[in-house]
């Protein structure tokens, strides 16, 4: 949101379309472009892993317990545990980001953990199962899933991989080159 800020003050408009690393797929950065209309291709924190791109070198225990794995019923907004328990909404969370961002998530929890026989693998906390959904943030990560997986956000997708690489080669090869002569300068 600042980088486009000051691009738009400093060449009195801003771009059609915007490609970006993961560091920038946040709620406010979506919104903030969408209200801009700008066409984004924005990977979000868990993309790549989704994608199968990263793979941790240590699976998590239980990754088929994750929030994401569990069944979410949009319509009548509640979450079914993998013992096909009704996890309900139980309230929602409001919370500031470090800009004064206000995000809202809906807080979820199951009813009768206690005697479940996959608790162990579930989680670990005392009383029942709480999981925590934020729609908007959601909702915009579904878009930039969409965009990024379409046959234009791959290319993008791509031609970001290799400007970024060259860029970071270049300057690595120019502080190379300067430290070098700096040396050489001080040998003499």
């Amino acid at each position: 949101k600042p980088h486009l800020n000051t691009f738009e003050y400093l060449y009195e408009f801003l771009p059609e379309q915007l490609t970006a690393d993961a560091g920038y797929g946040s709620e406010e950065n979506y919104e903030f472009l969408e209200q801009k209309k700008i066409n984004t291709y924005v990977k979000y924190n868990t993309f790549d892993k989704e994608q199968g791109i990263l793979k941790s070198k240590l699976k998590k225990k239980n990754e088929d317990f994750n929030r994401d794995k569990l069944y979410y019923n949009q319509d009548q907004d509640h979450y079914i545990c993998p013992m096909g328990q009704t996890m309900k909404k139980i309230g929602e969370r409001k919370r500031k980001t470090k800009s004064g961002y206000a995000q809202t998530s809906s807080i979820y929890s199951a009813q009768n953990c206690q005697d479940c026989q996959l608790r162990g693998a579930c989680f670990k906390a005392k009383g029942n199962r709480i999981v925590e959904r934020n729609h908007k943030l959601e909702a915009y990560k579904e878009k930039a899933r969409r965009n990024l997986l379409s046959e234009i956000g791959e290319l993008k997708q791509v031609m970001h991989k290799l400007v970024v690489y060259i860029a970071h080669k270049t300057v690595k090869i120019v502080n190379c080159e300067a430290l070098v002569l700096r040396q050489k300068e001080i040998e003499l």
